[in-house]
């Protein structure tokens, strides 16, 4: 059980950088497509 339980750890990690990566990339097209501050919004 303590080795699924760390591939389902590691499996999380990894789609949580792949969010963050993401979501900066997006804010990145944002900025320069719209001219927006994104973070102004927050």
């Amino acid at each position: 059980m303590a080795g699924r339980t760390k591939t389902h750890i590691k499996k999380a990690e990894r789609r949580l950088v792949n969010l963050r990566q993401i979501n900066e990339a997006d804010e990145n097209d944002i900025n320069k497509r719209f001219g927006l501050n994104v973070l102004a919004f927050r």
